[in-house]
């Protein structure tokens, strides 16, 4: 792109939102085919406005943040990320206008506080669209197989489910999810090749999506020239979890237990009025193991997930550090419940020892919500108390943020501690040893 047009497409001259109206933007489309510039307007809307939600939303995933494309918005140059527009130019319809919301385009990303209050309003916006529609990417030389696939999958669904209304019941046993003992049926055909290439694209993996469908009154997919619905597309995934087993040498990379998750709470008898989350440490636990660049998006793009009172809380701020945000959730979540069972993830944290998961400008008390977890921390209870009481925190008073005072009771003093255990020791047989044995030395040492 030429680097004038550039300059000024970034300084397209937005119109300000009526935040007490609650007004967001919609994109109107202009008809046109191929690789043709877009041609847009933009208009704002008010909650309900026009009877029936005049407006379909788009979930699409970023990307490359330093790669940009022009199109024109009332005659006027704006330049988007590449992926927004490669979406745009997927949706656009070829003989009449279509109206879109896409959060690049109608969020003005250079003013904080519209972006912080759009971000509140978001949910509500995907909610009373007419549909939402996923932009997977472009068409590649494997998508004919892999759509091929799903669509082969998706028979043998129907015949061991009773046209999928078994379904639950075929994958979950005993509250536990069933691994079948027999493969796929012989009439079944499938390219593992393509499928895998199929859900390693980056769309699935993303944070924004989850909230984006879950709240949507319908998913359609559009991938190269295909369409397939959402809701197929997560119950092929979770059927083929199902047969893990018969198939896991082939494509051991793709973490189908996310896509039962995903299917599980976007199942056609959930309620999409009601929350998914019950409170904020259930959304940074589930956000853990999905993809942003932002940390502080673990929390903010789950927000319309939670329950309304909690969520209205919660005031997205982008001008505050990731740091100070994790600090005041985490002491939050303490003085709201009393409980430490947000402790539970300080541990079990994917990061190199030689950095530390506690150490440097993140306190040990603070957990690192943007690194994925060893294992579901949840589940661990790290406090074991007597007569199965639970531990109660009591919160004390600190006028630094990067401190934690909590009340409790001297069970033992430290005398030592051994050197820092360091990542994939098991590998090195002869540092393992020789760590045991100074680990043997500190503890005979602390017992004179």
């Amino acid at each position: 792109m030429d680097g004038n047009l550039l300059d000024s497409a970034c300084n397209y001259p937005y119109q300000p939102l009526h935040g007490e109206q609650h007004e967001f933007r919609v994109l109107d489309v202009y008809p046109g085919t191929g690789k043709h510039v877009l041609q847009c307007c933009l208009r704002h809307l008010k909650p309900g406005s026009g009877g029936i939600s005049p407006y379909e939303t788009i979930s699409y995933c970023w990307g490359d943040h330093t790669s940009y494309e022009n199109l024109v918005i009332d005659d006027l140059p704006l330049a988007a990320p590449a992926t927004a527009v490669a979406a745009l130019l997927r949706m656009r319809l070829p003989t009449k206008v279509r109206t879109l919301w896409i959060d690049a385009i109608c969020i003005d990303q250079e003013d904080y506080d519209e972006r912080a209050d759009q971000v509140t309003r978001m949910a509500g916006i995907y909610r009373h669209s007419r549909g939402n529609l996923v932009y997977l990417g472009e068409d590649d030389p494997s998508l004919v197989s892999a759509v091929r696939s799903i669509h082969n999958i998706l028979p043998e669904v129907d015949r061991h489910t009773n046209d999928a209304g078994g379904f639950w019941d075929a994958v979950i046993v005993n509250g536990g999810f069933n691994f079948s003992a027999t493969g796929f049926d012989d009439d079944t055909k499938l390219s593992y090749t393509a499928l895998d290439r199929f859900f390693s694209r980056a769309w699935f993996s993303r944070l924004w999506v989850i909230q984006e469908t879950l709240v949507a009154p319908s998913n359609r997919c559009f991938c190269g020239p295909h369409e397939l619905e959402l809701l197929d597309v997560l119950r092929a995934a979770v059927w083929m979890l199902h047969k893990h087993q018969h198939w896991r040498a082939q494509m051991d990379n793709i973490q189908f237990n996310v896509f039962f998750d995903w299917w599980y709470k976007l199942r056609p008898e959930r309620t999409r009025e009601k929350a998914t989350f019950d409170n904020v440490l259930e959304v940074l636990f589930f956000s853990r193991i999905r993809k942003t660049s932002d940390t502080r998006d673990r929390l903010f793009a789950l927000l319309g997930l939670l329950p309304e009172d909690v969520s209205k809380a919660i005031k997205p701020d982008y001008r505050i550090s990731a740091l100070a945000l994790m600090q005041r959730v985490t002491r939050q979540s303490l003085l709201d419940d009393s409980k430490t069972n947000v402790f539970n993830s300080t541990i079990f944290t994917v990061c190199s020892m030689e950095e530390g998961c506690g150490i440097g400008s993140w306190p040990s008390w603070v957990p690192r919500w943007d690194r994925p977890p060893m294992r579901q921390p949840g589940q661990l209870p790290v406090f074991f108390a007597a007569g199965g009481e639970e531990a109660l925190a009591a919160v004390g008073e600190d006028t630094d943020e990067s401190i934690l005072s909590l009340g409790g009771f001297v069970v033992d003093r430290v005398t030592c501690v051994t050197e820092m255990l360091k990542k994939n020791a098991a590998a090195d047989l002869e540092y393992l040893f020789n760590w045991l044995n100074g680990a043997q030395e500190t503890a005979r040492e602390g017992d004179d």
